[in-house]
């Protein structure tokens, strides 16, 4: 519970509440659930607090001392916590989306679960602190120091990495697309490996000569980016394949055959990443036209399965609308069975009628009908070279 005499002592100036803590150290601070929108608390010593689920939207923290404050499910979003003292602080389930922490000390702090997205961390301190399945999408950690910490199946899209330290730092699982690393050692980076994803990321040529070449391949592959690097600048001159991103959509049901036909195209040589539409929840905003926005191409999956999913016809919609805006042939689609043919919606209609369909039907039964399937595909995608 929230003390009340506290809560009217710490909404007076920040100077008179620090006066009052030091004149009762060592009392307990219980602000749980405290309201305190927009309040300013610049430079306020809440040292050890108890905020729990306290209401701090767009309040004044900078410079404040929050050291070993429990802030877990804590509602700070746009709140300036700049240059602020948060060091082994317990963060976890906290709400600080668009949050301005640039500069601030976050070492040895609990950030699991936590939302942080579109959050400013430039150049704060974040050694050893647990970011553990955060939502880091579209936060900013250039020059962040990240040195040990736990970064488990964050988050990471659009993230800018550029300049941090994440020396020993642990990507374990983690989720990554348009993430930026720029002049980043990730000689050190565990879990490199388990990385899941989901589109491209910007790895610059620094952060390659900064690690001494020691990334690992399937990272750079999949980020799009390793056979950019092993050939040469000639060799891409020359070449007449033109570089698309390629996204698999499928339902959940078909996944055996979308990994069979991600494996295949890596092995072209094709930039491909696969996702089943219930990890579209991922995605912030999480629209198809947003999606669309990040890929080339969409290389949709239809089966009885499909057909019945209620986010199929949204996804054609979003990929003939970049088609329109790009005047480039965006939407490629294959179908696994006859239920595209026998289905009476319009726009389905419109496909069969407009479309060149990759015909993958029986692809379980007779590997010729997977063989043809893959080679309709490939003349589609790349019409020059088969």
């Amino acid at each position: 519970m929230v003390n009340q005499q506290q809560l009217q002592q710490l909404r007076q100036a920040s100077k008179s509440w620090n006066t009052w803590r030091e004149q009762h150290p060592g009392m307990l601070i219980s602000l749980t659930g405290a309201d305190l929108i927009e309040a300013n608390l610049a430079g306020a010593n809440l040292s050890n607090a108890i905020l729990l689920g306290a209401r701090l939207t767009r309040a004044k923290l900078s410079h404040a001392n929050l050291s070993g404050a429990d802030l877990g499910s804590t509602y700070l979003m746009e709140t300036n916590l700049t240059r602020a003292n948060l060091s082994g602080a317990i963060l976890t389930n906290a709400h600080l989306n668009d949050a301005r922490l640039n500069d601030a000390s976050l070492a040895h702090a609990t950030l699991g679960e936590t939302d942080l997205s579109r959050a400013n961390l430039t150049g704060a301190n974040l050694e050893r602190a647990i970011l553990a399945n955060a939502n880091l999408f579209g936060a900013d950690f250039s020059y962040a120091n990240l040195t040990g910490a736990n970064l488990t199946g964050a988050n990471l899209i659009e993230t800018d990495l550029s300049y941090a330290n994440l020396t020993g730092a642990d990507l374990s699982y983690a989720t990554v697309g348009w993430t930026i690393l720029g002049d980043v050692d990730l000689r050190t980076v565990k879990g490199l490996e388990t990385v899941q994803h989901l589109g491209p990321s910007t790895i610059g040529t620094d952060t390659i000569a900064r690690s001494r070449g020691q990334v690992p391949k399937q990272f750079l592959r999949e980020a799009g980016i390793y056979d950019l690097l092993t050939d040469s600048v000639q060799s891409l001159a020359q070449s007449s394949k033109e570089y698309f991103t390629h996204l698999i959509n499928f339902s959940r049901a078909d996944v055996q055959f979308a990994n069979r036909l991600f494996a295949d195209l890596q092995s072209k040589n094709i930039y491909c990443w696969s996702s089943p539409e219930d990890e579209q929840a991922k995605w912030q905003p999480g629209s198809f036209n947003e999606i669309m926005r990040r890929y080339d191409r969409l290389l949709l999956v239809f089966s009885a399965d499909t057909l019945a999913s209620s986010w199929i016809e949204a996804a054609v919609h979003a990929a003939l609308i970049r088609e329109r805006q790009t005047n480039q042939a965006v939407l490629f689609p294959l179908c696994l069975d006859t239920a595209l043919n026998r289905s009476m919606a319009y726009w389905s209609v419109s496909l069969c009628q407009t479309r060149q369909i990759s015909d993958f039907t029986g692809w379980e039964q007779k590997k010729q009908h997977y063989q043809r399937g893959l080679q309709q595909l490939l003349r589609a995608l790349y019409p020059e070279t088969h």
